[in-house]
């Protein structure tokens, strides 16, 4: 398993310190109340929201590529994104998911979508005990992006192929 976090080192990390019993409680209690919110507010938005295994397999969605598609609420879960990922492009989305589950810290990338133009988040994340990626598509107006054919980050830099 991945490493974890830094909220959660840092939250494990203080719970050791003699006398940061209530502290550590009421952090959790907050985490767990924005949790639930979040689960609750999820699916909804124009948001593209994907919970990943490490393999690339759809966990839970909030519908949004289900909509985008035509296809029945639930229906990406349990299918790979590489089906819909093309060819050329399958080994550096891979490699994105594999940096960001080793480092557990986020990566932005801007990629052109079938849908039109998007930043792509990719968050790790600890699902029920095992590794998970969240996968966020936020679409971006087609005019800043017209004359794009593809934009990724490397090195902290965007550039185009």
């Amino acid at each position: 398993m991945a490493k974890k976090c830094l909220a959660y080192q840092a939250l494990t990390t203080l719970a050791t310190i003699p006398g940061n019993d209530k502290a550590v409680e009421e952090i959790w209690e907050l985490a767990q109340r924005l949790r639930r919110q979040a689960a609750s507010s999820w699916r909804t938005g124009r948001d593209l929201l994907l919970l990943l295994s490490p393999e690339g397999f759809v966990l839970d969605s909030n519908g949004t590529m289900e909509q985008r598609m035509g296809r029945p609420p639930g229906w990406a879960a349990g299918r790979s994104i590489w089906e819909w990922v093309p060819d050329h492009r399958r080994e550096r989305v891979r490699a994105a998911v594999r940096s960001v589950l080793k480092s557990c810290r986020p990566a932005s990338y801007l990629a052109i979508l079938p849908w039109g133009p998007a930043s792509v988040t990719l968050v790790p994340l600890d699902y029920g005990g095992r590794d998970g990626v969240v996968m966020l598509v936020r679409f971006l107006p087609c005019r800043l992006w017209q004359y794009a054919e593809d934009v990724v980050e490397v090195d902290g830099e965007l550039k185009a192929d």
